[in-house]
């Protein structure tokens, strides 16, 4: 009996140690467990973000380099022609009646060039190739078609005529008209030449006043110019190898560091900051603003994280331009003082300003033309505004804005749509007192062309950010938690195993909770 006692005691501290074993090896694996997710979800971010830094720098032979070089992203550039349907009422005081007609449709290929590189730089310029096309465009959408739209060396020499040394050049209103009626191609690309400057222009008399124009181009055209050009200009931007997050910055535009005097009339205004627009730098966050330079706009615009979105399988940030970008009342910097009137709330403010979602951009533009540009159909800008003329689509904030989805790990545009409209300035002038001159004219903004220019990241490039972007990363994440689930079992399987052990786990006999150490008894009949 006493062997047998003693072999159940040994038996009995052998049981025991092998759960005390157990308990502690089960505990130990999911320490440890638990400590390598932690130091997973540290590391993986950590590694990511080196490998995107070393494969971000704009360098000569980087990848990155490479893929912004000659970008293959599908862009299409969009345009809506406007027409006056009413050009000789117009003229008679009636409003403006528009017919908008479009798309007319033109895929766009871009290149940059790079002219030199090194000590933390880049300097490039921008080509930009676009080629009609007719499949993509309205069924009736010819460029051969013809509008009637306002004409704007007439309404230049009126400007001139307004001013009290050149009341002569009044004559030359005699022997030109208000609308031009021209040929779509003509009104964009293609360029135009104006009745009045190619037979007028080499009359002695009338050369000088043509000088005082500004030596107006041989063609006219809303976007002469534009196609297989560098109408761009020459950028330098930084390369990201002194800090990623700086690359694509602009050191200077035409050689500037700051934008010219005249262009705008405050020292804010004229700060040349962010990027040309095509490159953003990596790991962008939620709570930044990025700036981005328009050289159509001669300005740096603004965009600010309004929502996460998803493009075509990709997570992205959309930024959008906020609405008080473009109101110049209260960012006086981009407001020049004028004597053309065209909307009572203009009038009433004491430089003119224009009025809110309007932009002058005349000052930067070559020859000054009396264009302003806006958010299309008067999108953000006052009633009086969108009154003023009639035929014009209601507003849409996602379509008739500037936004781009951003995939924030890389700073790369998965897709960007940029929105914007031109206007002619159609003013009566100023004490010109002249015979059959149409006093009975408003001054007025008319409508000329609504831009969308569109970019969308392309098949090839979409497929390499998700296997090697998205997938790398979700891998990783079900990883991590894959391994925190098998921690979490693994812990909660040790405490289920310790309390059922120690007799402190209770389990439901004949509908009474016991303790486990009794349970044998229980089941026995020996208590």
């Amino acid at each position: 009996a006493g062997t047998m006692g003693l072999r159940a005691t040994v038996t009995r501290y052998a049981h025991e140690r092998w759960q005390r074993v157990t308990v502690a090896g089960l505990a130990l694996a999911a320490a440890m467990l638990a400590l390598f997710v932690l130091l997973f979800f540290i590391i993986i971010p950590t590694v990511i973000e080196k490998m995107v830094t070393m494969q971000s720098e704009l360098v000569e032979g980087s990848e990155v380099m490479e893929r912004w070089k000659n970008p293959k992203f599908k862009m299409q550039f969009k345009v809506f022609v406007f027409s006056v349907k009413n050009p000789d009422q117009v003229l008679e005081g009636a409003t403006p009646i528009l017919k908008e007609s479009g798309p007319y449709v033109w895929d766009k290929v871009m290149r940059h060039e790079v002219t030199s590189s090194g000590n933390g730089t880049v300097t490039f310029k921008r080509k930009v190739l676009y080629h009609f096309n007719e499949r993509d465009s309205c069924p009736t959408c010819i460029l051969g078609n013809r509008v009637w739209v306002p004409n704007i060396i007439y309404q230049k020499f009126v400007e001139v005529a307004s001013r009290p040394t050149m009341r002569a050049a009044a004559t030359t209103l005699l022997a030109q008209t208000p609308f031009l009626e021209l040929e779509v191609g003509d009104l964009l690309f293609d360029g135009y030449k104006d009745p009045f400057l190619e037979n007028f222009c080499d009359v002695p008399f009338v050369n000088v006043i043509c000088q005082t124009v500004f030596g107006l181009p041989e063609r006219i055209g809303l976007f002469y110019g534009f196609n297989n050009s560098y109408v761009d200009g020459e950028y330098t931007v930084k390369d990201g190898t002194m800090n990623i997050r700086e690359r694509g910055d602009l050191v200077s535009f035409e050689g500037m560091d700051r934008l010219r005097k005249s262009w705008w009339t405050s020292e804010e205004a004229l700060q040349l900051k962010g990027n040309e627009g095509s490159l953003f730098h990596p790991f962008i966050k939620r709570d930044e603003t990025l700036w981005t330079f328009s050289n159509q706009l001669c300005r740096a615009l603004p965009l600010k994280y309004e929502k996460d979105t998803e493009v075509m399988g990709i997570p992205t940030y959309r930024f959008r331009v906020p609405p008080e970008t473009f109101d110049t009342a209260e960012n006086s910097g981009y407001c020049h003082p004028t004597e053309k009137v065209f909307y009572p709330q203009q009038a009433a403010h004491e430089r003119h300003c224009y009025p809110r979602g309007v932009m002058q951009v005349a000052k930067c533009r070559p020859n000054e033309p009396p264009a302003v540009l806006s958010m299309p159909n008067f999108n953000l800008a006052p009633e009086e505004v969108r009154r003023s003329v009639e035929g014009l689509n209601a507003t849409d904030d996602e379509r008739d804005s500037i936004i781009v989805d951003v995939e924030p790990t890389l700073g790369m545009p998965v897709r960007a749509h940029r929105a914007m409209q031109i206007n002619i300035e159609f003013w009566s002038g100023k004490d010109i007192l002249i015979p059959a001159y149409h006093t009975k004219q408003r001054s007025t903004l008319i409508p000329v062309v609504i831009v969308h220019d569109d970019a969308e990241i392309d098949d090839e490039t979409l497929h390499k950010v998700k296997l090697e972007l998205i997938m790398g990363q979700r891998v990783a994440a079900f990883g991590c938690y894959l391994l925190l689930l098998t921690a979490i079992t693994l812990a909660v399987s040790t405490v289920l195993f310790a309390l059922y052990k120690s007799g402190r786990l209770c389990q439901r006999r004949d509908g009474v909770y016991v303790a486990d150490s009794r349970s044998e008894k229980i089941s026995s009949g020996k208590i």
